[in-house]
């Protein structure tokens, strides 16, 4: 087992500039039996059997392989305003004794803190995880919901997966756990594009001191191109949206980040502003019970003069956010694939296409699109997970 000497490590004042200033993070000697920077607490929830994740998993027998642990750790991280706080994820372990590569998997949107990952809630999203780590990976889950504030902001979500990948590491050490140097990266929906960001901040580490082998990322059905993905939300009113609640939070999540200070009703017709205000987002509640209580008409969410100055040349400030955290303009250096459904009307496909047509413009290589044909948003996330495992293992 390769021994890490140089991962992530921020102290005093750097904990909190670097969620601000986007800044490169340091890096430390990393050892067994070095005191922990940012694990905190470990807790193992339970033992899943190759015969029980079979029953559970049919579908996708073939790639499971092990027995695999559960665990949830908490670890030291930032928030948005650059404080030091509390976060938590799940670690998902095969039972094996071979040195695993790591897979940090982010996985879609969740509205209520208590369906989190690391909670091991049945039916959740996050549990496909279980098949990830059956087939061979120790897989690492960040808890992110709603109340992180942090959706479609890469800094913060990058700072956020650097710190993990830390605590992945001190959890590695303190259960003397075998574990490789390689490393993989995963997301769908939300956790696409914060899996970009991620790996947009790991490819400016230096090749020298960054010592995890970071082989391959995929991502699915995420946001990239966030003003031309609002644009298509807005432009044809007529059509309904499939998830206003994620058109409200993209807009509750930068007024935060940003301190616009604007009030909801400016954007938001009534009921709904007063929804919104009153904790819509608080991390009480299932996303679909967010979606209820919202409209799926733009003309009955929006208010008048919001959407007319949205469509027009007005809401400069909205935009240029939503630009300057787009991710679809980039060139990938090592190996992307992009998965997107054809028919997904969440993040339309077009968004995948913008980033793969960019990399072939610039003459990359290393990023491949897989387009799902006629697959929605929901149908398309199994097969993403399938096609991922398969691909990850040809190396």
């Amino acid at each position: 087992m390769k021994t890490y000497k140089k991962i992530f490590a921020f102290l005093g004042i750097r904990l909190t500039m670097l969620a601000l200033c986007g800044c490169t993070p340091e890096l430390t000697h990393i050892y067994p039996g070095a005191p922990n920077l940012y694990l905190l607490q470990t807790q193992q929830s339970s033992l899943l059997t190759h015969e029980q994740l079979a029953e559970k998993w049919p579908d996708l027998v073939s790639s499971l392989n092990y027995d695999i642990d559960l665990y949830r750790i908490t670890y030291r991280t930032t928030n948005t305003q650059g404080d030091s706080v509390t976060s938590s994820a799940a670690i998902l372990v095969p039972r094996a004794s071979r040195d695993h590569p790591v897979l940090i998997f982010q996985a879609p949107l969740n509205g209520n803190d208590l369906e989190s990952p690391s909670h091991f809630k049945p039916g959740t999203s996050a549990r496909i995880a279980e098949v990830m780590a059956s087939n061979g990976f120790i897989t690492v889950i960040p808890d992110v919901s709603v109340t992180s504030l942090a959706y479609h902001h890469a800094t913060t979500s990058a700072t956020h997966m650097l710190h993990l990948l830390r605590a992945t590491q001190e959890f590695c050490y303190k259960m003397q756990m075998p574990h490789s140097d390689r490393l993989f990266l995963a997301g769908y929906d939300a956790g696409a594009y914060a899996t970009l960001a991620t790996l947009k901040l790991l490819e400016q580490q230096d090749e020298e001191e960054f010592e995890w082998q970071l082989i391959a990322s995929s991502v699915g059905g995420g946001a990239y191109d966030l003003l031309g993905t609002m644009q298509s939300h807005l432009q044809d009113t007529t059509r309904p949206l499939i998830s206003p609640a994620r058109l409200a939070l993209q807009w509750v999540s930068y007024n935060a980040l940003y301190t616009w200070e604007r009030a909801p009703e400016t954007v938001f017709q009534e009921p709904y502003a007063q929804r919104i205000t009153a904790g819509l987002f608080d991390g009480t509640q299932a996303l679909d019970a967010i979606e209820a209580q919202l409209t799926p008409h733009v003309n009955a969410l929006l208010t008048p003069q919001f959407l007319a100055d949205f469509q027009g040349n007005g809401e400069p400030v909205f935009k240029q956010a939503l630009r300057d955290q787009s991710q679809h303009r980039w060139l990938p250096q090592t190996r992307l694939r992009l998965y997107h459904g054809t028919a997904d009307q969440v993040a339309p496909s077009s968004n995948a296409e913008a980033l793969y047509n960019h990399a072939q413009t610039q003459g990359a290589t290393s990023v491949s699109f897989v387009p799902f044909a006629d697959s929605t948003h929901a149908s398309a996330y199994a097969p993403f997970v399938s096609n991922t495992l398969s691909w990850f293992g040809q190396d």
